[in-house]
C-alpha cells in the first residue's frame, strides 16, 4: 500500500478518502 490517498467517487461519496491499495 502507498501513502497516496484518492477520493472514492463510487457510491456518490467523494468526501471519503481511501488508500491507493484499496480500490
Amino acid at each position: 500500500c502507498g501513502t497516496i490517498l484518492r477520493r472514492d467517487t463510487l457510491g456518490g461519496r467523494s468526501s471519503h478518502w481511501c488508500p491507493s491499495c484499496q480500490r
